[in-house]
């Protein structure tokens, strides 16, 4: 047996107690609510001694701040481990610890994220001995064996941690001279010394020394003092390594499709990584930013380069292939040699010629090659992802069988069960050759992306990954797991700074009571497949985590939405505002008047006596047949000869339709929500006058006041899981209408913001000052749904001149156009901001030489345009990767400004 004595410093609130868990019985296996209470001593001190039975090799543990029985609060950092097998020969441990404060740079979670530790400052442990045991030395009764321990993160590869102080055995302070510890299990480092008991107490340090570390690097502070004797030994646990400051980097946002190489096929592939990640480093850019890299495979034409819209949230889109590593035949190889001449000169991606090409020699390659079936490697691999390749490979052969994604679609097959999917998957299946191929596809998919991504680790460059917020309705999720999703609804925004009729994402909302019942399996199942390519990713709307712009499956715009969930207005509410006329608020208010004036009077009354019933004189309904946008939309089509007319009365019809005050709950028939911006519709115009200061204050409550409790809470149910089940940087995108619960939300997380310069939060901003913004976050001049730089300045002057003058601090008229200069003073205010990452698109770094902007219309240079609902997604650099990698005059430019603005790291 062992007696551990365990002492940790920490004042907490009052009512509240410090306890240890773990996975000993003693400490509650890891039971917040069976953890070992500790006792006040004083002076900031709390003890417990716990007895370990013989047999024991080791346990791990954390400290949980405690109020009654049923409420934990954990420390920052992973969990503690202390070795029992060493301490053969010693009777007692104490251990001093100090309680990790997730304030704590070293301590808190997006430092202890894979970006850091195994990408940044990762390092090879493999060979590295441990720290001496204590068992290692000979008892003495006149000393003491202190282990000491320091986190630190920090560190440059080929550097290492020592102690040095004021004593002969830490070497006097000669940081030569110091012990230096084991990295064995960085980002810990630690080391064992023996120290006589008539030198304690003294004082200490540690130190980084070696590597790139010219000088003796010492922690900030006032010296640390080591007091405790009397003990045989002791595990002095110190927390992190003092320094100030906080760490900053640099990145670049590119699409994985927009790539290109000399020897591409016309769109970039996950190979193409390796070139550009040489491009990053030697830049000083310590981040790769994607957009999301999973099939879209559904409507099987140029739609399906939208790539937020995927068919499976774990397989990866076949276009990312390089054929060329799949196969030797001289045939194949010349005929992909060939293709390659054609799709490499198109100065944007043909996406349909790209993904029929190399689906053909796909196919090709796999008839050729099947013995790959029955090599251990590939059914490791299978047998490791089956849970969602196998579903997803038996989608996309059903989906060539029907010919169509929509598995409602599918005959018998539209109902499925996993004890199904694995039987039509085997061997003795008809469709096992199908399901074959797409298993082929994926496993080289894989392959290729793990070899970008190790390079990549190898090069101290992360790659961070874009979780996008919903999945496709005619999806393999969709199908396997229905139960998951709302599929009677759709996600959107409301209207903001991309659409002014909001946005209809055509996603289905989640059914978050269901995915709850396991403990969200199906999201921490999709973190952890991002997670072997990935080191942070970006979530896409993380509004949706607090609440969901929800629509009617039938709805095509985003206005006749509603948040999920949110606490309604009910029907008594209304009545006490004398508000008794319900159809009056919830029905379409159309007038003869109206409809004149929504489609014109040359087509009034053609629309009357086709889509409306009157119902009043000069009042109208709608007929059931056109009681939707969609319904409306399919019967006046906006192609062929009457597109003019149809699109007139298309847009009329959507007027009318969304010329309501309230939506009425289609579940509860007392419950109802305010029309986003209902003071703009002619139903509220048109109202008696004696309504509308209820009205407004009602909605003002609505939107802005009565949910903020509800939505905080919402989210600190479901985000927990995104964080604190992967070891990937967590960043937020929170855009739009963003409620005043999401930072407080964010900063508990420990969960990055985006700040965007030209989209302020506040609505009495016309810019963000990149001085304003907080450490959490990741800023940039534009994103993937904006104008680039170059084009957001060139379409309103005046907004530009007052950029100019208010932000950038310019006298004089403004350019006409973004000039280098221009563009050099916004991305270095970004790189001087606090914000921890400044990531700029690739399109906004080219505008720092005239050779990359010369000739070039700013407007080709977008990517997504958010109003058009079915944008073609097609941009591709100008430049190949090669020669951007010869370009040393730019490399070297680049990296002397990130360096100037303290971007390249500690």
């Amino acid at each position: 047996m062992v007696s551990v004595h365990f002492r940790v410093n920490y004042v907490p609130p009052p009512g509240q107690y410090l306890a240890i868990v773990g996975d000993h019985a003693s400490f509650g296996t890891w039971n917040g609510n069976r953890s070992k209470k500790m006792q006040w001593k004083g002076d900031g001190n709390w003890e417990v001694e716990v007895v370990f039975p013989e047999g024991i090799s080791s346990f791990q543990y954390n400290y949980t701040l405690k109020s009654g029985e049923n409420w934990s609060l954990y420390e920052a950092g992973p969990r503690r481990e202390l070795s029992l097998a060493e301490l053969k020969g010693q009777a007692s441990l104490l251990v001093l610890d100090i309680w990790r404060s997730s304030w704590n740079p070293e301590l808190s979670p997006e430092f202890n994220s894979s970006l850091f530790t195994d990408v940044i400052y990762g390092r090879d442990t493999s060979n590295v001995k441990e720290a001496a045991a204590f068992s290692s030395f000979k008892p003495d009764a006149n000393s003491t064996l202190i282990r000491f321990e320091v986190h630190c993160i920090f560190i440059p590869k080929g550097a290492t941690v020592k102690v040095s102080g004021a004593i002969p055995e830490l070497g006097n302070w000669d940081a030569a001279k110091g012990v230096e510890l084991s990295g064995k299990d960085y980002p810990f480092w630690s080391g064992t010394v023996q120290v006589p008991n008539n030198r304690i107490p003294f004082n200490y340090k540690y130190v980084i020394v070696g590597g790139e570390v010219s000088e003796p690097a010492w922690e900030e502070g006032a010296d640390r003092v080591y007091w405790e004797s009397g003990c045989s030994a002791v595990k002095k646990a110190d927390g992190p390594f003092k320094r100030s400051g906080e760490w900053r980097g640099a990145g670049v946002a590119v699409p994985i499709f927009a790539l290109r190489t000399k020897n591409g096929l016309g769109v970039g592939e996950f190979l193409d990584i390796k070139p550009l990640v040489d491009w990053s480093s030697e830049c000083g850019l310590k981040i790769v930013q994607i957009l999301p890299i999973n099939d879209t495979t559904v409507k099987g034409d140029w739609r399906d380069s939208y790539p937020y819209s995927a068919n499976s949230v774990f397989a990866l889109h076949p276009m990312y292939i390089n054929l060329d590593k799949l196969t030797k035949d001289p045939a194949i190889l010349k005929d992909i040699a060939a293709k390659r001449n054609t799709l490499n000169a198109l100065p944007k991606i043909d996406y349909e010629q790209v993904t029929e090409f190399k689906f053909t020699i796909m196919k090709k390659v796999f008839d050729q090659s099947k013995e790959f079936l029955n090599s251990p490697d590939f059914k490791k691999w299978l047998a490791q992802n089956e849970h969602w390749l196998l579903p997803y490979s038996l989608f996309m052969t059903f989906r060539k069988k029907f010919g169509t994604s929509d598995w409602s679609q599918w005959k018998d097959r539209k109902d499925i069960d996993r004890e199904t999917v694995r039987k039509l998957s085997e061997p003795s299946s008809e469709f096992y050759q199908e399901v074959s191929f797409y298993n082929y596809i994926q496993y080289n998919l894989h392959l290729q992306l793990k070899e970008a991504a190790d390079y990549a680790a190898t090069k101290g460059v992360g790659i961070k990954g874009d979780i996008a917020i919903g999945v496709n309705p005619k999806s393999v999720d969709t199908w396997i797991e229905p139960h998951l999703f709302r599929l009677h609804k759709s996600t959107g925004a409301p209207p903001d700074f991309f659409s002014d009729e909001g946005q209809n994402w055509g996603f289905p909302t989640y059914n978050w009571i269901e995915m709850s019942k396991d403990d969200y399996g199906w999201w921490r199942a999709r973190l952890s497949q991002m997670a072997q390519y990935f080191d942070a990713f970006r979530i896409d709307h993380i509004l949706g985590f607090f609440r969901i712009w929800e629509m009617p499956a039938n709805a095509v715009t985003g206005l006749l939405g509603r948040f999920y969930p949110s606490i309604p207005v009910s029907r008594q509410e209304l009545a006490n505002n004398g508000m008794w006329d319900i159809d009056r608020l919830v029905k379409p208010y159309i007038k003869s008047h109206l409809v004149e004036r929504y489609v014109g009077q040359d087509l009034a009354e053609e629309v009357m006596k086709k889509c409306l019933k009157e119902t009043q004189p000069y009042t109208w309904e709608f007929k059931p047949e056109y009681a939707s946008e969609k319904a409306v939309a399919a019967a006046f089509p906006t192609t062929g000869k009457d597109a003019e007319k149809n699109g007139r009365i298309k847009s009329g019809l959507f007027k009318l339709l969304q010329n309501v005050i309230f939506l009425q709950d289609d579940e509860d028939p007392n419950s109802f929500y305010p029309r986003i911006e209902f003071a703009k519709t002619t139903s509220f115009y048109e109202l008696d006058a004696g309504y509308k200061p209820a009205l407004t204050q009602i909605y003002l409550d609505y939107f802005f006041r009565r949910q903020e409790g509800l939505w905080a809470d919402t989210a600190m149910e479901r985000l927990p899981i995104m964080v604190h089940s992967t070891k990937m940087l967590c960043c937020g995108e929170d855009l739009g209408m963003v409620p005043k619960c999401v930072d407080g939300v964010l900063k508990a997380l420990r969960i990055l913001s985006l700040r965007i310069q030209r989209m302020p939060d506040d609505p009495k901003k016309e810019f963000y000052h990149c001085g304003e913004y907080p450490h959490l976050s990741v800023c940039t001049p534009s994103v993937h749904d904006t104008s680039t730089l170059r084009g957001w300045w060139e379409e309103d002057l005046a907004t530009t001149q007052r950029f100019w003058n208010q932000i950038l601090g310019q006298q004089g008229e403004v350019p006409s156009y973004c000039d280098c200069h221009s563009t050099y003073k916004v991305i270095r205010q970004h790189l001087e901001s606090k914000s921890m990452l400044a990531v700029f698109p690739i399109q906004d770094l080219f505008g720092l030489s005239p050779d990359y902007i010369a000739g070039r219309d700013p407007k080709e240079e977008r990517i997504n345009i958010p109003a058009i609902a079915e944008h073609y997604w097609r941009y591709r650099l100008h430049i190949p990767l090669e020669d951007l990698i010869q370009d040393k005059e730019y490399i070297q430019s680049t990296k002397n400004l990130i360096q100037q603005t303290g971007r390249l790291g500690f």
